[in-house]
């Protein structure tokens, strides 16, 4: 069976390699007969296959047909749109032709740091593209759901930025992607934008630190937060089962990236959302603390009464 269109490549086994595992497997004995092990590539997509005596045919079609994230179900700004591998010839290719603005590509993982970081700062320098009438303007595709499209480059790490100029030019990569060098970038590809947009989009990348440090508090203080419900939850005395520190403060990250990544505001309502968010958590946390401490308070109190109790007996 041979797909059209796609590399193969052959890892060859010497004799005197160790088996390889059937699948569901752990170890396989010396001498067993060993299956073709095929890893399969297609984007940021990775599959592997164990082949005895029958190939998978469909297993492999199935890989290999293209993923296309459903934008219906998806919230975007309209000033930074979303982009598919299924919409890509159109809203990209198609909408970046000679007569219409040009588009800057931003490709992107929901668990990439600084591109969650990154999230309502290109949603406000996308509108202030539209409110200057700039000769490009910016669309978002989504690497980790979408199969890299026909006619895109291929990014090796997010956030990467491409711009596409129309005609029959290739997309264009930039190697800038941090708010500051994408600002610096598009500053010296298009001179011909106002003073006030250059000055508006400096203002906005030193805010993006403000997010950050934001952001940062607001995962201390829910981390904290979980161990005082834990130990709230408890009996007095007793330790309360908990992850390690690690694990823990990951976990509130990971939920707390995904939560803000489903938003669509700006950074400047960002800002505001993130501080309302630690002023909140502050204020349960000493709310929190003041039960946990009436609780030990109650506690030693139950335990002096017994004591007395028993003494006077």
């Amino acid at each position: 069976m041979i797909v059209v269109g796609y590399r193969y490549y052959q890892n060859v086994r010497k004799e005197g390699d160790p088996p390889l595992p059937h699948p569901g497997d752990d170890d396989a004995e010396e001498g067993a007969q060993s299956p073709l092990r095929v890893v399969m590539y297609k984007g940021q997509r990775k599959s592997v296959l164990h082949i005895g005596g029958e190939i998978p045919k469909q297993e492999v079609l199935d890989f290999f047909k293209p993923v296309s994230q459903d934008l219906t179900r998806v919230k975007a700004p309209k000033a930074v749109p979303l982009v598919s591998n299924a919409s890509f010839q159109k809203d990209v290719l198609a909408d970046s032709q000679p007569g219409k603005p040009m588009v800057l590509l931003q490709m992107y993982e929901d668990t990439c740091f600084l591109c969650f970081l990154m999230r309502p700062f290109i949603n406000s320098l996308g509108e202030l593209l539209l409110e200057n009438k700039a000769p490009f303007r910016l669309k978002r595709l989504n690497i980790e759901k979408n199969d890299f499209p026909d006619g895109c480059p291929v990014a090796r790490g997010t956030p990467t930025f491409a711009l596409f100029r129309g005609g029959d030019a290739p997309g264009e990569k930039w190697e800038e992607f941090k708010p500051k060098d994408l600002c610096e970038k598009i500053t010296k590809v298009f001179p011909a934008l106002s003073d006030s947009a250059f000055q508006k989009m400096d203002e906005l990348q030193a805010m993006v630190p403000r997010r950050f440090q934001l952001f940062t508090q607001l995962v201390m203080w829910s981390v904290e937060l979980q161990k005082l419900e834990s130990c709230i939850s408890s009996r007095v005395g007793e330790t309360a089962d908990a992850m390690p520190e690690d694990s823990e403060f990951n976990s509130v990250l990971s939920r707390l990236m995904a939560k803000d990544m489903r938003r669509v505001d700006g950074l400047v309502d960002s800002i505001e959302f993130l501080q309302h968010q630690v002023d909140e958590a502050e204020h349960d946390a000493v709310v929190m603390s003041i039960m946990l401490g009436e609780n030990v308070l109650a506690r030693e109190a139950e335990e002096e009464q017994a004591e007395s109790a028993r003494r006077s007996k």
